[in-house]
């Protein structure tokens, strides 16, 4: 029961509305090096600061400004798209990368809020079918700078 309180509370301490028990896909593509380093948002809601490691090759581990949420994500593309999965231990949040610069990062959180999928499989299958009419908005994104 603590776990799932802590869970919870971490998770909407970190502005991540929408968790799902199992993540789009497993790590299987190499970190991006551009997201490693510190990010400022200038605009958008959640932690004012993310700090971005390499755990691993895999793997990265992400620490938000309010200290409290500690996390480890991986890359996953789907048509094309670089989603950032976030979590463990059947808690998992999705943000698409929508831009990614040596500077800037536009950032959209993403929740297929109409599937409670029971595996990694039947969502990435919903997310696939569902990203065929996405459009990068920019207007809608977060942004954050990097911070130097």
């Amino acid at each position: 029961m603590q776990f799932i309180v802590l869970t919870f509370t971490s998770m909407m301490l970190c502005a991540c509305p929408y968790v799902f028990h199992v993540p789009i896909d497993d790590a299987k593509e190499k970190i991006d090096t551009k997201l490693i380093g510190k990010w400022k948002r200038v605009r958008g809601y959640g932690a004012n600061f993310m700090d971005v490691k390499r755990q691993d090759e895999y793997h990265y581990y992400i620490k938000y400004s309010n200290g409290l949420c500690r996390t480890k994500g991986w890359l996953t593309t789907v048509r094309g798209f670089k989603i950032l999965n976030t979590g463990g231990r059947n808690a998992y949040s999705f943000a698409i990368i929508d831009s990614l610069s040596d500077d800037l990062l536009f950032i959209t959180n993403y929740y297929p809020h109409t599937i409670y999928p029971d595996s990694s499989i039947q969502l990435k299958d919903f997310v696939d079918n569902d990203l065929k009419n996405y459009t990068k908005h920019f207007l809608f994104s977060d942004l954050l700078i990097r911070v130097k």
